[in-house]
């Protein structure tokens, strides 16, 4: 289920927007829910880092801080969830280009004291989020195509993902074990980095292991441990093993 956000400092606007989110939810049987509606930045972000997932953002752009109006909050955000989906209420008709400034991609910019049109783009913004996510689960299951970038001292290195067993923490501070099916590489990085970036084909099963849910040959209970196709043995965690 997908997180939805609302951040406006007004609180009139803000509940106008939650009602109305969880109507267009509720009409197009979506499987997202409202996680949260602030008129504090702060909040929004403390609970990112809480619980940092894939979500849906409504961001008014004035918001009353001296240090965090929506654009930076936007930023902010993209740091903590680069793949979530921003969409901006605003009184003004074009903010293309701040946004481009900012480097945030914007779903849409709602304009407020139109109730129609309100409901209309929030409307289309959760039928977009719906499309695209569609859309990349198709891809997830052709990904053949796609493969993982290792930036190395040598050079770079492209694996194809459907050839990784894989990533685990290495000896050292921020090294990172590549297992494919015929290689081992040895990298510098954060695994809660990659699990962002590989997304939904890859499952963090403990702290210091992210697998190729397609490569689970077998799992063992009562070890706690997953056989990965080739016979690489990873560590599963008591909390992973109800999600997986």
């Amino acid at each position: 289920m997908l997180p939805v956000y609302i951040c406006d400092d007004e609180e009139r606007v803000r509940d106008s927007l939650q009602r109305e989110v969880e109507r267009q939810i509720m009409i197009g049987d979506h499987d997202m829910k409202v996680a949260l509606c602030t008129g504090d930045p702060y909040d929004l972000l403390a609970a990112l880092h809480e619980n940092p997932r894939r979500g849906i953002y409504f961001l008014d752009v004035d918001l009353k801080q001296e240090e965090l109006d929506g654009f930076r909050l936007g930023q902010e955000i993209r740091r903590l969830d680069p793949r979530g989906f921003l969409a901006y209420v605003t009184s003004y008709d074009d903010l293309a280009y701040e946004t481009f400034r900012y480097h945030l991609e914007a779903m849409d910019y709602i304009v407020k004291g139109e109730p129609l049109k309100v409901a209309g783009a929030i409307r289309d913004c959760l039928q977009t989020v719906v499309r695209r996510m569609q859309e990349e689960q198709r891809e997830a299951s052709s990904n053949r195509s796609r493969v993982f970038t290792v930036h190395m001292a040598d050079g770079v290195r492209y694996v194809p993902y459907d050839e990784i067993i894989c990533f685990e923490t290495g000896p050292g501070t921020h090294r990172i074990l590549l297992r494919s099916l015929c290689e081992c590489i040895d990298f510098s990085g954060k695994l809660s980095d990659i699990e962002r970036e590989v997304g939904d084909f890859f499952f963090r099963c403990h702290r210091s292991f992210l697998v190729n849910r397609d490569k689970i040959r077998q799992i063992n209970r009562k070890t706690g441990e997953l056989v990965m196709e080739g016979g690489t043995v990873c560590l599963l965690s008591r909390a992973a093993r109800g999600k997986l």
